[in-house]
């Protein structure tokens, strides 16, 4: 320990006080001096002789000490001396000559002890929030941090307690900054590193003539204004021995002198001697960089034409988009305590406090234009006037360009025509198709009646043709006609039996077409078929002057068919055959020997004239035929074989 003279500002050392030099509390008591120890309990000095009269200490009595640590000394108004140890609270008993252990403070940590204008005794614990004993309920409030309460304790270190002249509770803490009681709501107004602390642990508070507050933290001393909330930083640029305080050491003097001790040494200061600093530094932005790494001017890909101190605006591609700006206070006379605040406009809606970092950075910016600005304050806050502005240009991506509009606009229009001469020919397919099977429906409706017409004739004529054959074969067997009148009956006998055929023909054609038309099939010797076909056409060939040949395979073969109609097939094919030929007609039967498909073809192969491609399939059409004049000579028929045939191998 050592007793200082503001006088002669001169120290004395207390040399019993080599034997416990690690002091934390004092509390004077009349003419004694309490000493609380870090590990050698309380010593008790005659201020007049400079003797220690009295020592206490933990022993095994449960009267003693709860520990040989005592952080805090508090004597109330009462006359009631607490002591703050490691392990609770303790109150002495002046008659025993020993300490009364507070239950309700077993265990804490109590590191300070203040009794208020209201005689409430206050204590500060390092892990458990406030308490506070309120002499009129006479009870214990405890005070802790709620993380959803932003009206709560800010951290449950609290490190001192003060009252201000104005009676209102101050509490500091180690890491929540500092905060003041609302004995009316019982709620916290907390002040932190946000609010312009510069760091979040407070030791302790003092307050001057003037009301304003005096706050030692970790970096640096703050003069708080309590009714604007004002803040003022002194760093050890503006003096101090060191910007880190250290616990439980602050006191005001009568003449309005504030000391502090600090990890460094004891400082000394009377605010009222404080002068304005009306000196206003100025600031400027002394680097550029583009993702974390610096960019000057000249460098290839560099967007800067000249330094980005001297520099007024700045045009970025749409991939730099994530730059960063270095900013510095041109303050010679107290740089550290300069405060410097940056604003983008267009981007930040608020101003901005620059922290340990000199560099401010922005990261995934929208295309457009920005105005990065930097302002900067002395000592005192005021703020420079004067502050930098740098226009920030964003250019859009290709894709957002006006050449890129135009491409879009002109693909909007390109889609737009594209799509409506797609539906506008999609609705003229539509309607063609429409007409198609409109015409079609017509087709079919006259097809039908041509064909119910022809039908009904064709019963009309069917039975006296029948009627006519018979007595005509009648006559003509009889052998009293002469040979003339035989000739005759015979022509007669050809265009009766041509009419019947053709009658049947189409009767059959109609039978094909209705829905229903089955037919019986029986294993049939396909090669008897064709030969007896064959036969009955040999006459007409030789008449025509044809080679008519038929080829079959060496043994009979066999299907299942329906015979008549296959006699059908055959027969019209060979007509055709023979009607359109010049010299030759070769029929064929050929059969695929597969056990798998077991099928077999008849083809005719002539030399008449050749079908054009166009006609293939319109031949087998009722009523379609192909007339081709060669030779001088017309073909006749109806036009229904070929389509009869069709339908009836379709129904096999």
């Amino acid at each position: 320990m050592n007793r200082f003279n503001p006088k002669t500002k001169t120290f004395s050392f207390f040399v019993p006080s080599s034997a416990f030099t690690n002091v934390h509390g004092l509390c004077l008591v009349d003419d004694k001096l309490w000493v609380g120890t870090f590990s050698k309990g309380v010593k008790v000095i005659d201020t007049h002789t400079g003797a220690v009269v009295k020592s206490y200490q933990k022993t095994d009595s449960p009267r003693s000490l709860l520990g040989d640590g005592v952080y805090s000394i508090c004597q109330t108004t009462t006359g009631d001396i607490y002591l703050g140890t490691l392990f609770g609270l303790l109150r002495y008993n002046k008659q025993s000559d020993d300490f009364d252990r507070i239950p309700e403070l077993s265990g804490r940590f109590v590191y300070d002890i203040k009794e208020d204008s209201g005689g409430n005794l206050w204590l500060a614990t390092y892990a458990n929030g406030a308490y506070c004993y309120d002499v009129n309920e006479k009870k214990w409030k405890n005070y802790l941090r709620d993380a959803n309460n932003p009206n709560s304790l800010p951290y449950d270190k609290v490190l001192s307690i003060f009252e201000d002249s104005h009676r209102q509770i101050w509490l500091t803490t180690q890491g929540g900054g500092f905060c003041r009681f609302h004995s009316d709501t019982e709620t916290f107004t907390n002040y932190s590193l946000a609010d312009g602390l510069p760091n979040d642990v407070v030791y302790q508070i003092v307050e001057d003539a003037d009301g304003a507050l005096w706050l030692t933290t970790n970096n640096g001393l703050v003069c708080f204004q309590p009714t604007t909330g004002a803040m003022k930083v002194y760093t050890n640029s503006n003096g101090l021995l060191s910007d880190q305080f250290n616990y439980r050491s602050s006191f005001r003097a009568e003449d309005g002198t504030i000391y502090l001790g600090s990890i460094d040494g004891f400082i000394a200061f009377n605010p009222a001697t404080f002068t304005e600093n009306k000196y206003l530094p100025s600031v400027a932005i002394t680097d550029f960089l583009l993702f974390g790494k610096e960019v000057h001017a000249g460098e290839p890909g560099s967007p800067l034409e000249k330094s980005i101190t001297f520099s007024d605006q700045l045009v970025l591609t749409s991939k730099q988009n994530s730059f960063s700006f270095r900013v510095a206070a041109l303050d010679f006379q107290t740089p550290k305590t300069s405060r410097i605040m940056y604003k983008l406009d267009g981007f930040d809606t608020n101003w901005l406090t620059i922290g340990e970092s000199p560099v401010v950075t922005y990261s995934n910016l929208r295309y457009g234009d920005y105005t990065f600005r930097v302002k900067v304050s002395n000592s005192d806050g005021v703020w420079s006037e004067d502050e930098v502005a740098l226009k920030v240009h964003i250019l859009p991506p290709f894709y957002l360009t006006v050449w890129a509009y135009c491409v879009y606009a002109l693909l909007i229009v390109s889609c737009s025509l594209y799509i409506g001469i797609y539906f506008k020919k999609r609705s003229n397919r539509k309607h063609h198709r429409q007409m198609e099977k409109f015409e079609q429906e017509k087709e079919r409706e006259v097809y039908h009646a041509k064909i119910d017409f022809f039908t009904n004739v064709a019963h009309e004529i069917r039975t006296p043709l029948t009627l006519i054959k018979g007595p005509l074969e009648n006559i003509i067997l009889k052998k009293q006609v002469d040979a003339e009148t035989h000739e005759d009956l015979n022509v007669m006998k050809q265009n009766t039996e041509r009419l019947l055929n053709l009658t049947n023909q189409l009767l059959d054609f109609r039978k094909t077409e209705s829905q229903g038309y089955r037919l019986n099939f029986a294993k049939c010797n396909i090669t008897e078929i064709l030969k007896e076909t064959h036969l009955r056409f040999t006459s007409l060939a030789k008449q025509r002057g044809l080679d008519f040949t038929l080829q079959l395979p060496e043994q009979d073969f066999y299907a299942h068919v329906n015979r008549e109609t296959l006699t059908k097939i055959i027969s019209n094919l060979l007509n055709n055959a023979v009607k359109y030929s010049d010299s030759y007609v070769h029929v064929s039967l050929e059969v695929d020997d597969s056990e798998v498909l077991q099928t077999f073809h008849l083809r005719t192969v002539n030399d008449g004239v050749v079908i054009p491609d166009d006609m293939k399939e319109e031949i087998f059409k009722p009523f379609v035929r192909f007339n081709e004049k060669e030779d001088a000579r017309l073909t006749t028929g109806t036009g229904i074989g070929l389509a009869l045939s069709r339908s009836l191998a379709e129904l096999h």
